[in-house]
């Protein structure tokens, strides 16, 4: 069925300005519950374009033909008998007189202008709206059309030019339409399902969908066109809103330039800060590499006495403790500046307990204190950050160590308690037998640089570990929480639900320890400034047989590399911060030489930068490894040791 859609009254479902259906979609209701027929629509724009579906076989039936036997024979078409009669009308613009002569008549497309309606040109128009428009606007003397579509454009305020010719009305019969030749069986059901439609059920039809047509949505222009007045009232309100707007605006860039400028100079006060740290943790942790290598040194030497080793021991342990509080200060910092961020890979939990396990055992039998491992986790591959979750473990059995007698109990308990959705949850916890917490102090304890105990329990934190990790937990989206009873100890336990993946993510190549021999021989360039630390490190590489050559700066480091032939150089040892070119530069550039086979030697940064930015950049740089000041000479033996 060939219809164009929201036409009043013929078609209005889905329409926008009716609350009824149409008169064709009831008539073909009827006629579907008498004959059994189905009808589907086929949409045109026009009327027009309506006839043309039907006469190039888009559609069966057109829902309205609006003009006598002889017009649609003449269009190719055949009509069923009429279901409905309309009147037309004329409207003519009110400069002319009708009838007479030299007239120029509107009519929609698809119609035919009756014989006796005068006009010595006629012409034509998509829909009705445009009719009315030309001859409103004077293009046209006049309009002819159906009386129901004209009466609804005449209730328009806009259309002042207009008035309808009241002697004149004439009726039109209705009919569906079917291109010639036409389907007898169908054309001769659609005429009995037209019969059989009761009188007044017709009636109702007609009646409902002509009521309804009264309803005419008007425009701003013709709201504006009727009621000027009201009109500027609008428009001058509407501009005093706006000039309202623009004052708010003003003062809002005014506060938010303000605030900007305060952002920035935040931004550069904590840029400023974090400079200054790093400088600082450089310049503290050369002088401490220095200390710790001479201790290293010191100890490797034969015939020592066992009070001079014992010194050595002390010098050692307050080295550690310098490079603990060094680490605690550096990681407040970045927590507070927002800067300290969270890695997402792949690790194996169970390996990382274990290792945490063995570390912590350690330290409790020398205290002469009792520990308890127990784990009971299903999923050991997850994804997450293993160093900071070592690192809130390693906190939290250091306090218990601390806070707990001789003889005393510690426990470190994993446990796995949902899987979902490829996440398991996890809950750790540490308990300890020491002496409690109270509970006007448990909230206390998570702030910064906040110790309880005994003194001497004091001397051995910063009172920086517990805010650092909880907040470490919180970042992992956790919370860090403690559960005490004075004198019956502490349980600190948090929860995180974790990714897990397939086992084989987390394995890592297991490398073999480098035997002393495979050490002999090799040749090591090393790119170091200060002369202390270069004579430490020749020092401890020379104990393992290792010959090194030493580059004062970047830019002697790529010389010295570059003139040698492939393969001169085992290894290159790479300090970050160096005159001339540092050590960023120097690794960039022997990547990138296409001599000395610049692209396999493996080098590895060994410096006092230890923010994750500055792994990050040797690693972009193209370094292999990162060793950090204070050398660990025992650490930097074993990574040494997996490229030789």
């Amino acid at each position: 069925m060939a219809a164009v859609k929201d036409w009043h009254p013929y078609y209005c479902i889905d329409g926008d300005k009716q609350h009824h259906n149409g008169i064709i979609p009831d008539i073909l209701d009827e006629i579907s519950d008498s004959s059994g027929l189905e009808f589907t629509y086929c949409f045109a724009d026009t009327y027009t374009d309506a006839i043309h579906m039907v006469q190039e076989g888009k559609a069966d039936i057109l829902g309205w033909f609006l003009d006598t036997e002889d017009a649609a024979r003449e269009q190719g078409l055949a009509l069923t008998k009429p279901f409905i009669t309309m009147n037309n009308m004329i409207v003519k613009n009110n400069s002319v007189s009708y009838p007479s002569g030299n007239l120029t008549g509107a009519v929609l497309e698809g119609r035919v202008l009756p014989e006796d309606v005068q006009a010595e040109q006629t012409v034509y128009y998509s829909t009705t709206e445009e009719c009315v428009k030309a001859v409103n606007q004077g293009e046209a003397d006049f309009v002819y059309g159906l009386a129901t579509s004209l009466e609804t454009e005449l209730q328009k305020p806009s259309y002042r030019n207009i008035t309808p010719v009241t002697f004149y009305n004439t009726s039109t019969s209705v009919s569906f339409a079917m291109v010639r030749p036409v389907d007898p069986e169908l054309l001769s059901i659609l005429n009995k399902g037209i019969s059989d439609i009761p009188e007044e059920k017709m009636d109702a039809v007609t009646g409902r969908n002509f009521v309804s047509g009264s309803y005419v949505p008007v425009t701003l222009k013709e709201l504006i066109y009727e009621n000027p007045m009201a009109a500027v009232l609008i428009v001058a309100a509407f501009l005093l809103l706006i000039l309202l707007a623009v004052v708010l605006i003003a003062r809002s860039r005014v506060k938010s330039t303000v605030l900007q400028a305060e952002l920035r100079r935040a931004e550069a006060e904590s840029k400023a800060k974090g400079e200054f740290l790093s400088r600082m943790s450089h310049e503290i942790r050369t002088p401490m590499n220095a200390i710790a290598g001479l201790v290293d040194l010191t100890c490797m030497k034969e015939g020592l006495s066992g009070e001079v080793k014992g010194n050595l021991e002390k010098i050692r342990s307050s080295t550690k403790y310098l490079l603990a509080l060094l680490n605690d200060i550096l990681d407040m910092s970045r927590l507070d500046g927002g800067m300290l961020t969270i890695a997402s890979e792949p690790f194996s939990l169970d390996k990382l307990l274990r290792e945490v396990e063995e570390m912590t055992r350690i330290q409790t039998l020398q205290k002469d204190q009792e520990f308890n491992f127990q784990t009971d986790i299903a999923h050991s591959g997850v994804t997450g950050d293993p160093i900071r979750l070592r690192q809130v473990l390693t906190n939290l059995l250091s306090n218990a160590g601390k806070f707990t007698p001789p003889k005393g109990i510690i426990t470190l308990e994993v446990k796995e308690e949902a899987f979902e959705n490829d996440r398991a949850v996890y809950r750790f916890s540490v308990t300890d037998t020491g002496d409690g917490i109270a509970p006007e102090f448990q909230k206390q304890i998570f702030g910064v640089f906040e110790q309880l105990g005994t003194s001497s329990s004091k001397s051995e934190g910063t009172g920086l570990g517990l805010p650092i990790s909880q907040n470490i937990v919180k970042l992992m989206g956790g919370e860090l929480m403690v559960n005490s009873t004075p004198k019956e100890g502490a349980e600190f336990f948090f929860t995180l639900s974790l990714p897990v993946v397939a086992p084989d993510e987390t394995e890592s190549i297991k490398k073999e320890p480098a035997s002393e021999e495979s050490f002999r021989g090799k040749r090591i360039l090393l790119a170091e400034d200060n002369d202390l630390n270069a004579e430490i490190a020749e020092e401890l590489l020379k104990m393992k047989g290792i010959l090194t050559e030493r580059a004062c700066n970047g830019q002697e480091a790529v010389f010295m590399f570059e003139s040698h032939k492939s393969g001169y150089y085992d290894l290159i040892l790479m300090d970050l911060q160096m005159p001339v070119k540092n050590g960023l530069e120097a690794a960039r550039e022997i990547r990138s030489s296409q001599l000395s086979g610049g692209s396999t030697v493996p080098i590895l940064a060994m410096t006092a930068n230890t923010f994750q930015e500055d792994i990050d950049a040797a690693e972009k740089a193209g370094m292999n490894g990162f060793i950090t000041k204070p050398v660990d000479s025992n650490y930097m033996y074993q990574t040494i040791g997996e490229y030789l």
